[in-house]
């Protein structure tokens, strides 16, 4: 009881709850997020995902993957996770908004991140350290800038969901409450693929701060080993044998050999040092080419990551003996890195800042241990003062950070000025110049994309749309047939170059590229329909009926084959039939 009494109380004596102050900075930091819209991931999950609509769809929720139909080869299952988003769905509905309404989902993503600081706090303190200093790592993690995509971004959720409930798990574990801590690590794996990581830690805490435990608390490892082999059977059951596939483009050391790979991963890792040092350059973009492959040991940035990782690494051992907490931490955080980052198998990214949420965890409890240790030597004030100004920079750059969140737009023209060298930033934001009818950034955008990666398939295909919209017929016709040349199975780019063929006359070129796109993808109802407009110019009206009916039989709501097929069964009960159709219709 005297214990408790003591963590509630704060620094000097004067407040009862320190773990208030962590819990409101980081709310504080991240509330404007709050009126953000849905852009990227998000933009796509939230609404194009049934299971995350309804809570109560719990087949369809705990039975299906995470992405569910919007990524075809989606190898992820985190039931957890959409759970909470489709309750935040609900929640809309049941307020009277749509469910897709972002500031929910924002609310819940900025408190969740305010919970995880809290529950920091009180884990340093259950291993040990010092009042000042646990206050001051669940305070560093609170406002840390780099924490902007995990907490900004909605899919960021899993992260927050993994990092909540693996401390928990080490926190019951340490508690002597394994019946908690199974619970803890099994919700935490049901979040996130990558909470598997604590399992080993919990060891790590046994075996490095609890030695006298390690044999009594065999049977506890064992229980903890058995509720993950049983996570894996049904996420197996669910996945199945789906086969990871892994873009150049996303990651670019996915197709480099297994020693390029490696010294590419160390290389990164330097970066997040650097970022989780010195918050700055932060981007939501590190595709290729932004982050080019590491072929030598003597490239500068291997070199720096080496000499950086070594001396965190030298520092764990040093401080062995003397602040055993401080080697915990060293080691712990390569524990929550191992599995993100590329070193045993490649992953979906070569980087990404929400990759380092669960490790930063440690790396500010080496900073709170950091700011007792300047405690001991400049005084309270001194540790205050250094300790607040890192807050307060921390703080503004995390805010303003969380602006680049606020829209498509601005999410998508930060990603050029962070990530210049990145073919998908190019595209990203071509796409947004195109949808508001900038045709020439657009193209000029396109350009660049494909000039950085020339194997970019769907960007030579925008660029094709882009030149047939400014009349470039010609420079649309040389787009379309380079992504055909590099993804010949690729059914837009065949249905695109049947438009421009159309516009230019060539009805058999047109009939020919609709028939390769629906052969390609049997659903394909607006290539359908546009088939059927061209079998009627060549006088075949029957057939143009019946593609007709047959798209209406995919897509009963697809108004343009609707509308065509009421035109041609009305022209012929009045003995007109028409020459053409409603054509051509757009993808």
């Amino acid at each position: 009881m005297a214990r408790r009494k003591k963590q509630t109380q704060a620094v000097g004596g004067r407040f009862r709850a320190p773990w208030l102050f962590i819990f409101l900075l980081g709310l504080g930091v991240f509330a404007n997020t709050i009126p953000n819209e849905l852009v990227f991931d998000d933009a796509e999950l939230i609404p194009n995902n049934s299971a995350t609509h309804d809570p109560l769809n719990l087949k369809a929720i705990w039975g299906g993957r995470y992405w569910g139909p919007v990524i075809a080869h989606d190898t992820l299952y985190r039931p957890l996770t959409t759970w909470t988003i489709a309750a935040n769905y609900a929640a809309n509905r049941l307020v009277g908004r749509d469910g897709a309404s972002p500031a929910g989902y924002h609310l819940v993503n900025a408190l969740l991140h305010a919970f995880v600081g809290v529950i920091l706090y009180l884990f340093a303190r259950q291993i040990g350290m010092a009042e000042w200093a646990a206050l001051a790592a669940g305070l560093l993690f609170a406002a840390h800038p780099l924490h902007t995509e995990a907490v900004a971004a909605v899919v960021g959720r899993a992260d927050l969901l993994a990092v909540a409930l693996g401390l928990a798990c080490l926190l019951f574990h340490d508690r002597r409450r394994p019946a908690a801590a199974t619970v803890a690590l099994v919700l935490a794996l049901f979040a996130k693929e990558s909470a598997l990581a604590f399992l080993p830690l919990v060891v790590w805490l046994d075996l490095w701060l609890r030695r006298a435990r390690v044999r009594s608390r065999v049977r506890w490892y064992g229980v903890y080993a058995a509720v993950a082999l049983a996570w894996f059977g049904i996420r197996h059951l669910v996945v199945g044998n789906t086969p990871l596939v892994i873009m150049h483009l996303d990651n670019s050391v996915a197709h480099a050999s297994a020693i390029e790979r490696g010294l590419t991963a160390v290389a990164v890792q330097g970066m997040y040092l650097r970022r989780l040092l010195l918050p700055i350059g932060l981007s939501s973009d590190y595709s290729f080419a932004q982050i080019p492959v590491v072929h030598g040991l003597l490239d500068v940035r291997l070199l720096g990551a080496v000499v950086g990782l070594g001396a965190a690494a030298w520092l764990g051992w040093r401080l062995r003996s003397r602040m055993p907490v401080a080697t915990f931490a060293v080691v712990g955080y390569a524990i929550l890195f191992f599995p993100v980052s590329n070193v045993p198998f490649p992953i979906g990214t070569i980087m990404g800042e929400r990759l380092a949420y669960a490790p930063s965890v440690f790396f500010c409890l080496l900073m709170g241990l950091g700011t007792e240790w300047v405690r001991a030597r400049l005084g309270r004030t001194g540790a205050m003062v250094m300790l607040g100004s890192i807050l307060a920079a921390w703080a503004v750059l995390g805010i303003a950070r969380n602006t680049t969140w606020a829209s498509p737009e601005i999410f998508y023209r930060t990603q050029v000025r962070t990530a210049p060298l990145s073919a998908k930033a190019r595209f990203n934001v071509a796409r947004i110049e195109q949808a508001a009818g900038r045709l020439d950034t657009a193209r000029v955008s396109y350009e660049r994309a494909v000039a950085i990666e020339p194997t970019y398939a769907e960007a030579w295909n925008n660029l094709g749309a882009v030149r047939r919209e400014g009349g470039d017929l010609n420079g649309a016709v040389q787009a379309y047939e380079q992504a055909l040349r590099i993804l010949p199975s690729y059914p837009r780019a065949r249905f695109n170059l049947g438009q421009v063929q159309y516009q230019r006359g060539n009805l058999v070129g047109a009939a020919n590229s609709y028939e390769a796109a629906v052969r390609l993808k049997p659903d394909y109802v607006q290539a359908i329909s546009n088939l059927a407009g061209i079998r009627l110019e060549q006088g075949d009206v029957a057939a143009a009926e019946r593609l007709l009916v047959r798209a209406l039989q995919i897509d009963p709501n697809y108004r343009t084959a609707r509308l065509n097929l009421d035109r041609l069964r009305e022209g012929r009960a009045n003995g007109t039939e028409p020459a053409s159709l409603l054509l051509p219709s757009g993808p």
